[in-house]
């Protein structure tokens, strides 16, 4: 039996937060969102009114833990090469969402899949539980060897992946988070990789003098990817100086006042000195409304998976720094993920891997977003599958 259509249409409402989150953000999916009430700081600050007397030391600390990961990577994740053949022919459907980081995960997963002369169908797929359901039986009646899935809700759809199961047709998902069930193979950039990214982002801000004050932590409520994430900052920031301050700001992703409820928080808070967006579109016009609005100076703004949008605010002095992110990592990794399944290869590289970081600032950001953090990606994933 299937679900519920209501079951369904609740279940779907992660693959909405999905579209600004996973693939703007890199941040994956869950259940469904919790919707916020309100746009308030919670009080996840600490309770010290001030940063501890040895702040300078705290700052030096924690560049020196920052500093690795504010250089380009020079080498993928993933280093097992595949020893035994790879078969050729391989037909694939990509189920994906509209949003146009999905865009860029499926233009890399093509331009994987045609490495190993394999064929891929991508189905975009809308917010709705009935479109989900819809592209699963897509991806039913075409019968291919292999279904890959970016920010499409999986809990939606349990009947339609049963049937897969039963085809014996593999799934890979990513970061939904750790949840393999039936016919998934795979789930890819789990939790490790928020946890990390989560303790990068608290040293980042550190570095950057962000303790002095109040940063402002502006997250997506409902994301266990995103959950993962801030308490591994929570955890490094007491860690580091347990007297740092940071509010947590949360939104539904389904929210539409991002940028007004920030500047709210902003302005009610004169020791606000650093505003961090756990997935950069929050920030797109940020700067602007908190000049509008009369704050000055503004507060070091910081991102996640930046577009080029901010690596635009940060060339003219508008953001301080942001995390590059790199869709097409998720692109090549799926195709590497089936490539080891079809040749009887152990996925263990792959469900370990760790997703690319990379902090940039006006020194160091590039001008628009690159193909990869890597700049060597597409032909070090060939030289892996033996092309």
């Amino acid at each position: 039996m299937g679900l519920p259509k209501r079951s369904r249409t609740l279940a779907a409402a992660g693959a909405v937060i999905a579209l600004t989150c996973l693939v703007a953000a890199a941040c994956g999916t869950s259940n469904a969102a919790t919707p916020s009430s309100a746009a308030t700081p919670s009080n996840a600050s600490n309770a010290s009114s001030q940063a501890g007397p040895n702040m300078s030391a705290v700052m030096q600390a924690a560049q020196q833990l920052a500093a690795p990961f504010q250089k380009r990577p020079a080498t993928l994740e993933v280093t097992a090469p595949i020893a035994k053949p790879i078969p050729v022919g391989q037909r694939l459907d990509f189920l994906t969402c509209s949003s146009p980081g999905c865009a860029v995960i499926a233009s890399r997963f093509v331009t994987a899949a045609t490495i190993l002369r394999w064929h891929v169908k991508v189905l975009t797929v809308a917010p709705s539980a009935d479109a989900i359901v819809a592209a699963y039986g897509t991806a039913i009646r075409d019968k291919p060897d292999g279904v890959a899935v970016a920010a499409v809700s999986a809990e939606v759809a349990r009947p339609e992946l049963a049937t897969l199961q039963s085809m014996h047709i593999p799934v890979v998902t990513v970061q939904d988070p750790d949840v393999k069930f039936g016919p998934i193979i795979a789930s890819l950039y789990t939790h490790d990789s928020s946890y990390r990214l989560g303790k990068v982002t608290a040293d980042e801000l550190t570095a950057l003098g962000c303790g002095k004050g109040t940063t402002i932590y502006v997250n997506l409520s409902g994301y266990l990817v995103l959950q993962f994430r801030l308490t591994a900052y929570q955890a490094e920031m007491k860690r580091l100086d347990p007297s740092m301050k940071y509010k947590v700001l949360n939104f539904a992703a389904t929210d539409t006042n991002f940028v007004s409820g920030i500047v709210g928080a902003v302005r009610s808070d004169p020791s606000v000195d650093c505003v961090y967006a756990s997935s950069d579109p929050i920030a797109t016009g940020l700067p602007q409304a908190l000049k509008a609005a009369g704050v000055s100076p503004l507060p070091k703004i910081i991102t996640d998976y930046a577009g080029d949008t901010t690596l635009s605010y940060i060339h003219t002095g508008l953001a301080t720094a942001t995390d590059i992110g790199d869709s097409a990592s998720y692109g090549f990794i799926y195709i590497d993920t089936f490539a080891r399944y079809r040749a009887g290869q152990s996925l263990a590289p792959d469900e370990n891997a760790l997703q690319t970081i990379w902090f940039v600032d006006s020194s160091n950001a590039p001008t628009m977003v690159p193909y990869s953090d890597i700049a060597n990606l597409q032909a070090d994933y060939a030289k892996l599958w033996g092309r």
